[in-house]
């Protein structure tokens, strides 16, 4: 399960769980290269150090390479437009959950795994989508 994101008192997770190759980073970094050959080679470097220390993903770096090449209208990328890139899930505490009782919530969302000190839980149509783990412990 990738680390869960705290945005005030809400959370959510990146739906991206796979891992960052190499050959992957050579493949889009090409890409970039041959849509926007003004970049300089202090880019990539700079670039590559980002996605690894974020924590990218195959997946996640092809998404964001192929949506900067579908939308950056500047003569240039910059770095911020790859790494913000993320698809995420908004996850909910027991509490969210309880707040919605009479529309019966645990119909709709189940316990997902992860490593914090009290249950989350995501919709089922999430789960299922973005093959999310499920938290069987319970």
């Amino acid at each position: 399960m990738p680390q869960i994101i705290k945005n005030e008192d809400k959370y959510e997770v990146s739906v991206y769980t796979d891992q960052l190759s190499i050959q992957t980073i050579i493949d889009q970094f090409r890409r970039i290269q041959y849509a926007f050959p003004a970049l300089g080679d202090g880019f990539y470097e700079i670039l590559s150090d980002r996605i690894n220390n974020i924590g990218f993903t195959d997946k996640r770096l092809s998404d964001s390479v192929n949506q900067l090449i579908d939308t950056c209208t500047y003569p240039t990328p910059t770095i911020a437009n790859i790494i913000s890139f993320d698809k995420r899930i908004k996850l909910y505490t027991h509490a969210d959950l309880v707040k919605h009782l009479n529309e019966n919530p645990f119909k709709y969302h189940k316990r997902i795994k992860h490593k914090g000190k009290f249950p989350l839980y995501a919709k089922i149509t999430d789960i299922e989508q973005f093959n999310i783990e499920l938290d069987d412990s319970h």
